[in-house]
């Protein structure tokens, strides 16, 4: 089987320390490195061996193009230098994601001034067979991805983890009432880009069967379904602690810092003698509300590394999803990468939202992890796992090996790998 050159398009670079860019470097874990370029626009640390050469072109490139013609985008043969997650945290506190920035953003690019000859000589000297768009609520990346696909006529494969397309209420913040009103025009630019990559797609691959169908139903052409995959394997802690370590990693965006207020105030007032540990990227107001809060534990953002560290220390993972209605929908959709890892981890998973979310749902109809809608709930879940041996190795078991079955990076990767070829033979 010989593998096509790639090009992937994506915001995120392949890195171990977000999420999409784990996603996507797990996808291409089997695949020959040489054969793969990646363009992308968010700095980050480009720590997966899966690819050797990548164009990085940021909002302050794109903006400089304006000024000086040509002088955009950074080519690298080798992975970039690392970027410490304290630079890209005060990065993203910053400049934020709202549906002002966001429209501004648009603005900018769509000048298109970046897409110079500097560009077009790497891309030519790559000479792509294929190019994969990780879809993106950037329409500028949706319709960079389509240049290159009919540029070069080479096959467009469609990588979608993400449900921007049927959304109808802002997935950002919005600093400012009128920022509500500008939304519809920046949906409607989202909409139209994700349309013309769809049209163009040779190959769409989804998440899951359920974002599969959904998108079925909007656009016509070929799909596939590729579960979430991780590379994650941890041997826990055996430990024997005389106060369990109950943790949380990742974002406290759509109302889940609100979400962990509660919780912590929950497993206070039931006078469990235990903290909900946070590590995550927050703004200094949420950071200050944390620290008022009884029950919780607020650590800051640490590297993935140490939160490996963390994860065998664990007794138990948390999930956590806001169950209040404007929250709830926005996320209604998601499969939070976490899932894929606590699944790998040997560790039994406590979730707290609506089972209408797709990955809390999935976690309870194959019982891989107690599931709970209220307050009241998780703590009565949470006191079955501190109190029950058994039913906690039962479910960090089952877990472990459902993950081996549907979300193992090499076996995901295979799949990826031949259909991706099978469109050039």
């Amino acid at each position: 089987m010989k593998e096509p050159k790639i090009l992937v398009i994506s915001n995120n670079c392949f890195a171990t320390n977000n999420n999409n860019g784990r996603i996507i470097g797990c996808l291409f874990s089997e695949m020959n490195p040489q054969q793969v370029a990646q363009f992308y626009i968010i700095e980050g640390d480009c720590n997966f061996n899966v690819c050797k050469q990548f164009y990085y072109c940021s909002d302050r490139d794109a903006l400089r193009s304006i000024m000086q013609p040509g002088k955009s985008g950074i080519i690298n043969l080798s992975p970039p230098k690392k970027q410490s997650v304290a630079k890209m945290s005060a990065y993203r506190q910053r400049f934020g994601k709202t549906v002002f920035t966001m429209i501004a953003r648009q603005i900018i690019w769509k000048t298109n001034r970046w897409r110079n000859k500097k560009l077009r000589n790497w891309i030519d000297s790559f000479s792509p067979q294929v190019v994969l768009l990780q879809l993106s609520d950037s329409s500028f990346i949706n319709d960079l991805a389509v240049w290159v696909s009919e540029r070069y006529d080479i096959p467009l494969v469609v990588f979608n983890t993400e449900y921007f397309y049927f959304y109808t209420e802002p997935w950002m913040a919005m600093r400012y009432q009128w920022e509500r009103w500008l939304f519809p025009l920046f949906q409607r630019s989202v909409k139209h880009a994700i349309e013309r990559a769809m049209k163009r797609s040779a190959l769409s691959i989804f998440n899951s069967e359920w974002m599969k169908n959904q998108f079925a139903r909007a656009f016509q052409g070929n799909n596939l379904v590729i579960y979430q995959s991780s590379d994650f394997r941890l041997t826990p802690s055996c430990e024997k602690r005389d106060t369990p370590i109950i943790n949380y990693f990742g974002g406290v965006g759509f109302g889940r810092w609100l979400a962990l207020c509660e919780l912590g105030k929950a497993v206070y007032a039931a006078g469990l003698d235990v903290s909900i540990n946070v590590y995550g990227v927050v703004t200094p107001d949420i950071e200050k509300t944390f620290h008022a809060t009884p029950g919780l534990a607020f650590h800051g953002s640490i590297p993935y590394d140490e939160v490996k560290q963390k994860m065998t220390q664990s007794d138990i993972l948390l999930l956590v999803e806001n169950t209040e209605e404007q929250y709830a929908k926005l996320v209604e959709y998601g499969f939070s990468t976490k899932i894929t890892d606590y699944l790998f981890s040997g560790i039994p998973i406590l979730a707290y939202g609506r089972l209408s979310n797709v990955g809390l749902n999935y976690l309870h109809s194959t019982h891989l992890a107690e599931v709970a809608s209220t307050t009241e709930a998780f703590v009565s879940s949470l006191k079955r796992l501190l109190s029950d041996e058994t039913h906690r190795l039962t479910l960090s078991q089952r877990a472990r090996s459902f993950a081996e079955k549907n979300h193992d990076a090499r076996k995901n990767s295979i799949i990826f790998k031949k259909a991706i070829s099978a469109l050039v033979e």
